[in-house]
C-alpha cells in the first residue's frame, strides 16, 4: 500500500512547558540560547505570535506475512 497525506497545523501564543508568557515575558526575561557573541542582547528580541506548518508525508505499507508488516515514512 502507498499513501499520501497533507496535514497542516497552526498555533498562536507562546508557551513556556504548559505556562502561557507574554511576549514582553519573552524579551525581558529569557536568555539567549547561544550567548557569547559581541554586542548580543543577554535575552531574546525575537518571539513568533503565530505559525503555520504545512506538511507532505509519504507511506508505504507492505506485508510480510499475517502477523508482520513493514511500515516506512517520510515527511
Amino acid at each position: 500500500m502507498l499513501s499520501y497525506r497533507f496535514m497542516r497545523m497552526e498555533v498562536s501564543g507562546n508557551q513556556i512547558r504548559t505556562t502561557d508568557v507574554s511576549l514582553l515575558q519573552i524579551a525581558t526575561t529569557i536568555p539567549v540560547r547561544f550567548l557569547g557573541a559581541p554586542m548580543q542582547p543577554t535575552t531574546l528580541r525575537v518571539a513568533p505570535t503565530e505559525t503555520t506548518t504545512d506538511m507532505h508525508l509519504f507511506g508505504t505499507m507492505y506485508p510480510l506475512n499475517d502477523l508482520v508488516i513493514f511500515i516506512a515514512m517520510l515527511p
